[in-house]
């Protein structure tokens, strides 16, 4: 039976509702950019959960004991991952984050734009081409001028030019046999957007691949590196980012902040929590989560609602993508080092990130979505960045706004065993 419930009543066992959510919840939605009544764009997402094979969104806050709202949108039929998770501020904001996720996998994975077969060498005759040489390979895969694959058009949010570049980049069919030319490319859903507007599917999208990029670099810092950009919990000011740190401290848990912008000076955080001590047998170590935004301070809440959502999945287990080797068991010794760790009060306050991102501090921040996407584009072109593509993948049908950003050169190996490193990271690890 198709559950559709999207209420915000408590389940049995749900933890308690914090007191005054909503109204921190809507300024951080205001904050975020985010514009509409949530309750009435459940309602309108509620109609076209049968055709995306949505059967059930369910309210998984209550498996872990920390309390920020998590949801998962499961699709049985899938043709990648089956199960979408969603946080946020109130049962209501996770909810509709768990169904955009999965708005999003459906349209990558029913692509209905015009490709071609074709080898690169034949597909400089039909139009302009991505740089090939800085799009990431997977492990071993050789691509050639006489290499047969699928092309798909995006345009470049630059200067509007249209490009082609290989379907692979923006494809998540994953059933048997892929596309030909598809096991060139690692598959992957970063910078997969979607939105109520174009506006906000597209700067989405951005964001994700920035993060990305960011975390590729920041797997290679050494741990003194990595400390010195550490931020002191109780130096942040914001009272959202304030109010879910909050409830990570009363579960009694231990977290660590760090700021991870790397080439592209767009505030990005790693929120890593970690049980304080062990609560009989832990089915993991820690769990990490990070985000991307041009306002400071909406990215490190992103970031903390991030690591509060792994939490929750792996302790669910639903996930396609949760591996048995997440649920290995740590060395004691290991685990009390990154205990001490996070118990160490780092120096670094959030108001410090202004001299190091400039034009990103919160005084100039943008005043509407077109001018966070014109400061993103304009980040990654300083970082040598140059081409930005976006696939169009909206559907007339569903009429709800779905990207996939494609910018080649960008990182997006940092968990990832069968990817090839690009040339920024090579020289990087070199």
């Amino acid at each position: 039976m198709i559950s559709t419930d999207l209420s915000d009543h408590p389940a049995d066992g749900e933890v308690a509702s914090w007191d005054s959510t909503h109204a921190v919840a809507d300024a951080w939605r205001h904050s975020s950019g985010r514009t509409g009544d949530v309750t009435a764009l459940l309602l309108r997402l509620k109609r076209w959960m049968p055709t995306l094979g949505i059967t059930r969104v369910a309210d998984a806050t209550g498996l872990d004991r920390i309390g920020i709202p998590v949801a998962m949108a499961s699709r049985p039929n899938s043709k990648s991952l089956s199960v979408s998770m969603g946080k946020g501020l109130t049962i209501e904001d996770a909810k509709l984050s768990a169904i955009m996720e999965s708005v999003e996998s459906w349209h990558a994975e029913n692509i209905l734009l015009p490709l071609r077969l074709a080898t690169p060498s034949q597909m400089v005759s039909v139009g302009k081409l991505v740089d090939l040489s800085s799009l990431p390979l997977a492990t071993s895969a050789i691509l050639t001028d006489w290499t047969r694959l699928l092309w798909v058009e995006g345009e470049d949010l630059k200067n509007q030019r249209r490009s082609w570049l290989p379907f692979a980049f923006a494809n998540l069919d994953l059933t048997i046999p892929l596309p030909e030319g598809s096991a060139l490319f690692p598959p992957s859903s970063t910078g997969l957007g979607a939105g109520f507007t174009r506006g906000q599917a597209i700067a989405h999208g951005l964001a994700e691949v920035i993060e990305a990029d960011a975390l590729s670099f920041w797997g290679f810092r050494t741990p003194s590196e990595q400390d010195a950009r550490r931020i002191d919990p109780d130096q942040v000011a914001d009272p959202v980012c304030r109010h879910l740190l909050h409830r990570i401290h009363e579960a009694g848990l231990l977290v660590g902040l760090w700021d991870i912008a790397d080439k592209i000076l767009i505030p990005t955080f790693l929120c890593r929590i970690m049980d304080a001590e062990v609560w009989g047998t832990s089915p993991f170590s820690w769990v990490d989560g990070s985000a991307s935004h041009v306002n400071p301070a909406v990215a490190l809440a992103g970031a903390i609602l991030e690591a509060a959502q792994g939490r929750v999945t792996q302790i669910a287990g639903a996930r396609d993508d949760n591996y048995r080797s997440y649920y290995g068991t740590f060395p004691e010794d290991i685990l009390e080092a990154q205990r001490q760790r996070l118990r160490t009060r780092p120096g670094t306050a959030l108001r410090s990130l202004a001299e190091r991102l400039g034009d990103a501090s919160p005084r100039c921040l943008p005043v509407d979505r077109a001018q966070a996407v014109a400061m993103m584009v304009d980040r990654l072109d300083q970082a040598g960045l140059s081409q930005v593509l976006a696939v169009d993948l909206t559907q007339q049908l569903i009429g709800i706004p779905v990207v996939k950003i494609v910018v080649p050169g960008a990182e997006d190996g940092y968990e990832a065993a069968h990817y090839q490193a690009g040339p920024r990271l090579s020289a990087a690890m070199a």
